[in-house]
């Protein structure tokens, strides 16, 4: 006699492919998870038995004197030779480059070829030091007044001897000679003076730019001016320097206060 068959179970229905393929991934994190507390357990594992062997410290391996002999193995006595050998020949090597350099630029020098620059010799100087004519001293500025000048016309513009003997005579000036005269100059004029009206041409080029200092051999301090081509005007009066200063013997540059 059979029992009776009681109710069948229907068998599980198959996944639908993608949550198939959701299953296998979860699984296969499942095994990933499974192994690395394998792993994790086999470390903790390996600690602590190190530190109960003394090979690990709170967790961190121990470098015991074998491990650390074979990481840094101690160089052998044919390779010391090699190495001494080598850093002798680099230092000869360079001390007799040092050497041979030397003797060229020797060699070059004794030659001739390779000469060494020298200082330049000194270019003649045109200041008024460099001219025995011309006085190096400095000069204090004069009082227009008690200065006697003659003024000559060197060009042929008339009236202009005339009309700067009228601008010295309101500044104070003494103007004896006014008249006409030639001489050769490259400058706006010239003012000519012996030893003792040096002091007097010094006044005068600072009021007339342009003006050549020349010296003769005059006994009074008077002095000459002579006007060139160049001659333009004088400076204004409240426009001229009359800190001390030099005399100028050259063709001087352009004045400020023209």
């Amino acid at each position: 006699m059979t029992e009776p068959e009681g109710p069948r179970i229907p068998p599980k229905p198959p996944l639908p492919p993608r949550e198939l393929q959701r299953e296998r991934a979860r699984q296969a994190r499942r095994q990933e998870l499974e192994e690395k507390r394998r792993l994790k357990a086999e470390e903790r594992s390996r600690l602590e038995r190190e530190e109960a062997e003394g090979l690990a410290y709170h967790g961190h391996h121990v470098v015991d004197r074998e491990e650390l002999d074979a990481v840094f193995e101690e160089p052998t006595a044919e390779q010391v030779k090699v190495r001494r050998r080598w850093t002798h020949g680099i230092i000869l090597s360079l001390l007799g480059g040092i050497v041979v350099i030397a003797l060229t630029l020797a060699f070059l020098v004794w030659t001739g070829v390779l000469r060494f620059p020298q200082a330049a010799p000194a270019s003649p100087t045109t200041s008024a030091a460099a001219d025995p004519n011309c006085p190096a001293d400095n000069f204090d500025y004069p009082a227009n007044i008690g200065i006697t000048v003659n003024i000559y016309n060197t060009t042929t513009r008339a009236g202009l001897a005339g009309g700067l003997a009228t601008e010295l005579k309101a500044r104070g000036y003494q103007v004896n000679t006014v008249g006409d005269k030639t001489i050769s100059t490259t400058s706006a004029g010239v003012v000519v003076s012996g030893l003792m009206g040096e002091s007097a041409a010094f006044n005068l080029q600072r009021n007339i730019p342009g003006l050549e200092f020349r010296r003769d051999d005059r006994a009074d301090a008077s002095v000459d001016v002579y006007l060139a081509a160049g001659y333009q005007a004088p400076i204004p009066a409240d426009k001229v320097d009359s800190t001390p200063g030099k005399i100028s013997c050259a063709k001087p540059s352009a004045t400020s206060g023209n």
